[in-house]
């Protein structure tokens, strides 16, 4: 801007109204501004460009929020119907974009799951006495969609670790979900406690729900587990009988050879 104004001062003085003096250096700014603007807008709407934009999204949250922002992550009391929960949700997302392998998307998506069993855990644990039947069915809900966030979250890690081509990467992600499945079990037990002594029936159906698909997922891991075993085994097996049996073939191809010779050379002697 200093360049700008000693150009502008080399300039054929005329007698203009403080004005006018003003409307057109506010005009050849604005016009600078703009450009820059479209610049910077180019760059950061560009589709090759999405980590930048995430990167600076968070920057932007972190700088403005600051210390909120780690009290909404890290405090499990923030629960749905809280003022900070959508920050919370807010950063999540980010956090999820961040994580740029599948095997950390896999730890993130099973800590999600945990801590949306927290909160439910915290929902339930809220003191019913003094609540109107609405605010009861409300916190009910609440408890049930965390609780379906859980499970979805456990779908997707299993998911994504099914597309990790790494064997061992893979085979550990997935030891990663069986270790936090059995968390999770533990938290719907717990939550169904409560849910028995309050006499909810809808919360104590959603847990019943949960825990039959978590049991599933299990299943579906051991399968894969057995599955690579199953096409392992029999290959390296039939290979090894194939040589095996090679290898006999042609040593009693050699031993009938052997016999036919010596049988022809008694023949020849005799």
């Amino acid at each position: 801007m200093e360049d700008l104004e000693k150009q502008l001062s080399r300039l054929p003085k005329s007698e203009l109204s403080k004005t006018a003096d003003f409307k057109i250096k506010f005009k050849i700014r604005l016009f600078i501004f703009t450009k820059n603007l479209q610049k910077f807008g180019q760059t950061f709407f560009h589709p090759h460009s999405l980590m930048t934009k995430v990167s600076l999204v968070a920057l932007l949250v972190f700088v403005v929020l600051g210390s909120t922002v780690v009290y909404a992550v890290n405090n499990d009391n923030i629960t749905p119907g809280h003022s900070f929960y959508p920050l919370k949700k807010t950063i999540e997302n980010v956090e999820q974009q961040l994580s740029l392998t599948k095997t950390s998307q896999v730890d993130t998506l099973g800590k999600f799951s945990e801590r949306r069993l927290k909160e439910a855990l915290n929902l339930s644990q809220e003191d019913s006495k003094g609540h109107t039947t609405d605010e009861n069915a409300v916190v009910s809900n609440n408890i049930k969609q965390t609780i379906s966030e859980a499970v979805d979250n456990v779908d997707s890690a299993i998911k994504t670790s099914q597309k990790i081509v790494n064997t061992k990467n893979a085979k550990k992600a997935k030891e990663s979900i069986k270790k936090k499945n059995k968390d999770i079990m533990q938290y719907l037990d717990n939550i169904g406690n409560i849910a028995q002594e309050n006499q909810d029936e809808e919360v104590m159906d959603k847990i019943r729900e949960a825990k039959k698909a978590i049991d599933k997922y299990n299943e579906q891991l051991d399968e894969d587990d057995g599955d690579k075993e199953e096409t392992i085994k029999p290959v390296n097996k039939n290979n090894k009988e194939n040589r095996s049996e090679s290898g006999q073939d042609r040593i009693n191809s050699n031993n009938e050879s052997n016999y036919k010779n010596n049988s022809s050379e008694s023949e020849q002697r005799d």
